[in-house]
């Protein structure tokens, strides 16, 4: 993993996106996917990747899909803004690894949405406590429409 030394600044299909200095960039790896990104924090408490999804069927519709099924606790899912995005959020998880997702609307097509996936994931069974913090807002706040 690469740490960063300085702030990261990187755009994405109509978001700008800063993630703070000292986070680990994740190299390529098999499960690496186009158009995605993933940083463990300077602590290595959680992982956040941004990833982006052409032809979504909306952020609601898409957290509804991850969920389906697979996981023992999901809070409802709920609007949300960020730096000018709306979308939606959920916080879900089970034993093992618990999730903080963002679904964020960037264009409306006509073969679908293009939508920024903002994933937040820990092992730790500390979602709520990463949620309230100080790092985890300022994460929310590096993320800006364009």
């Amino acid at each position: 993993m690469f740490q960063l030394t300085s702030e990261l600044h990187f755009a994405i299909a109509g978001a700008e996106i800063c993630v703070p200095k000292d986070y680990y960039l994740h190299g390529d790896s098999a499960e690496a996917a186009e158009n995605t990104l993933t940083f463990t924090s300077s602590d290595k408490r959680y992982q956040v990747t941004y990833k982006v999804h052409a032809n979504s069927k909306g952020t609601e519709q898409a957290l509804i899909d991850t969920q389906m099924g697979i996981y023992n606790i999901c809070n409802p899912i709920s609007a949300i803004t960020v730096g000018g995005l709306t979308g939606h959020c959920a916080t879900y998880g089970d034993d093992n690894e618990q999730y903080f997702e963002a679904r964020l609307l960037l264009e409306e097509g006509e073969t679908g949405c293009a939508e920024l996936e903002v994933t937040l994931r820990t092992h730790h069974g500390d979602i709520e406590q990463i949620k309230a913090s100080p790092a985890f807002k300022n994460l929310l706040s590096g993320i800006h429409k364009v």
